[in-house]
């Protein structure tokens, strides 16, 4: 935080603007210590910081026109902010709708998710009895394919 106190020859606002730039952030902590990240400015680094110093009149002029550009720039920032912020509201809402079972037609013959779970715990506890390994249908099948086709080529 720095407190500065400008004669009549440069207008507080050009100033701000002129600082806020590229060129003036880098001439500004071209003599700057760095720690953590944070730059450290004395008072010598602030007042040796050239400053391109247009008359009164012409940096009036840019103080304007770079205002009215920032405000152009700065209505579109605005409306894609508010379109990211809407689009994050319809993803939770789809997501939502799609873990009720929203999204599709649901068919009537299935039952409830719980019913489901329930039934394959049933399953996988009443084959870890057995000393067997509980695996998916589709797994069991290849498995024993396989085996075939091994016994095949061993014959």
């Amino acid at each position: 935080m720095v407190r500065l106190r400008v004669s009549d020859a440069i207008l507080a606002a050009y100033l701000r603007d002129y600082l806020r730039s590229n060129i003036g952030r880098k001439r500004l902590t071209a003599n700057a210590k760095w720690a953590v990240n944070q730059a450290s400015i004395n008072q010598q680094d602030v007042q040796a910081t050239p400053i391109p110093l247009p008359p009164v009149s012409e940096q009036t002029v840019i103080v304007l026109e770079l205002g009215e550009n920032l405000s152009q720039i700065e209505a579109p920032e605005a409306a894609i902010e508010h379109n990211l912020l809407l689009a994050a509201r319809l993803r939770q809402s789809i997501l939502k709708q799609a873990f009720e079972g929203k999204l599709v037609p649901q068919d009537p013959r299935d039952g409830p998710a719980s019913v489901l779970l329930e039934r394959l715990r049933k399953s996988r506890s009443a084959h870890e009895g057995n000393g067997e390994i509980a695996t998916p249908a589709r797994t069991r099948g290849r498995r024993a394919k396989s085996k075939q086709l091994e016994g095949r080529t061993n014959e």
